[in-house]
């Protein structure tokens, strides 16, 4: 009964930070912008590529992209030091609006200080939470008798997480 009369209270706590974990996600998956500078990522990377195995890629990872910055250009001089500035002067020739990817975003920079982590193992928390309700209401449901309200009092019926 004390998990069920705080879960509401845990629910709204953690919702604000999931909105914005669902926002966030949706602007870059929506973002034309975005997925077009992670074409032309891909593109010089495998034209670096072209004469290795790792040429003609499909695709790349996400920690990919921090090694940008650390990629450094040999004849780039103090105007294109790394791959990323390289990049970046690429996106500025190709489409300067190509750069302002980040404002069809207006949630990820929010959502970059949530700490994922914590809301996963919040979540987690609330689910083993449930269950053990859930367990718990199962043996009373076979004992239950006329009347009794504790059932129907217990059971949660859409989170609406």
């Amino acid at each position: 009964m004390q998990y069920r009369r705080k879960l509401d209270l845990e629910i709204e706590e953690l919702r604000p930070d999931l909105n914005t974990l669902r926002h966030a996600c949706r602007e870059i998956r929506s973002s034309t912008k975005f997925k077009q500078t992670l074409i032309l990522i891909l593109s010089i990377g495998n034209t670096l590529n072209n004469s290795t195995f790792r040429g003609n890629a499909q695709g790349f990872t996400l920690d990919s992209l921090l090694k940008l910055k650390e990629t450094r250009t040999p004849r780039g001089g103090k105007e294109c030091p790394t791959l990323l500035h390289y990049v970046a002067k690429v996106l500025l020739k190709k489409d300067p609006n190509l750069a302002l990817f980040i404002d069809e975003m207006p949630n990820v920079e929010a959502a970059a200080r949530v700490s994922v982590q914590t809301v996963l193992h919040n979540v987690q928390t609330l689910v083993s939470g449930m269950a053990a309700v859930n367990e718990e209401l199962g043996m009373v449901r076979k004992s239950k008798t006329e009347g009794d309200r504790f059932v129907d009092v217990m059971e949660v019926r859409g989170l609406g997480l």
